[in-house]
């Protein structure tokens, strides 16, 4: 199974990348959608039907010091290096 990334995703990939946040259980409170559809960067992975498996954003960024977070990938996708690839995107 192959993968590609998108660092760029539109609303409906973000709304989903939101679904996937909160369904991880890892949130102590549910996912602040306003903010999260304004993190300077989301990066996801998308399967073959473009259907996003795994997330990670840049939450806040001052200058040249950003604040990471919000990195999960689907239990069934995980241990394919795709939260390896999305630390290492966002960190470009």
């Amino acid at each position: 199974m192959s993968f590609h990334y998108n660092q760029n995703p539109d609303s409906a990939q973000r709304a989903e990348a939101a679904d996937l946040i909160d369904s991880g259980g890892q949130l102590a409170e549910k996912l602040d959608r306003k903010k999260f559809q304004r993190a300077c960067v989301a990066v996801v992975a998308l399967d073959e039907r473009n259907t996003v498996v795994g997330v990670a954003a840049v939450k806040e960024r001052q200058g040249e010091v950003a604040e990471m977070g919000y990195l999960i990938v689907r239990p069934d996708f995980r241990r394919r290096g795709i939260a390896q690839e999305r630390t290492r995107q966002r960190i470009e």
